[in-house]
């Protein structure tokens, strides 16, 4: 009989376990969710999108300025199956040239050594990724007039 494949938590399962072992370790940190993914009524949608919801924002912020950054933008992934969107993509892009540090957490475990980095000052792996989304930014952006 073939040994039964592990099921993969899911990107809602990994990022529970990730925000309640923070607020455990970490109590001093302010963090919030960002629940774009939320399933709800179309017209609830409508509203909270005219209330300013923004596509691509990422799962979590962490508004804790460390070195150089004012804050990070944290995307939660699965461990397999589950990439960015292009939206996600260009939230990245534009935060990270307003000095916010932006990463990807595939999985739980990631997602806490991202974390754990970042509060502790340790921006070594951030830099490929923003300096990925600073040249990102420099191929989206284009020059727009005063008032257009």
């Amino acid at each position: 009989m073939p040994k039964p494949v592990p099921k993969i938590p899911s990107e809602s399962v990994e990022q529970l376990k990730l925000v309640n072992l923070l607020r455990w370790q970490y109590p001093d940190v302010l963090f919030h969710s960002i629940p774009n993914g939320a399933k709800v009524h179309p017209a609830t949608a409508a509203r909270l999108k005219a209330e300013g919801m923004t596509a691509g924002v990422s799962d979590l912020f962490f508004v804790e300025p460390r070195g150089k950054y004012h804050g990070l933008y944290l995307e939660m992934k699965r461990k397999k199956g589950n990439s960015m969107s292009p939206k996600q993509h260009e939230w990245f892009a534009q935060a990270s040239v307003r000095g916010y540090a932006v990463a990807c957490g595939k999985g739980f475990e990631k997602a806490l050594k991202l974390v754990e980095d970042y509060l502790a000052g340790r921006h070594d792996a951030f830099e490929a990724t923003q300096e990925k989304y600073r040249d990102r930014w420099r191929t989206l952006a284009q020059p727009r007039e005063v008032g257009s």
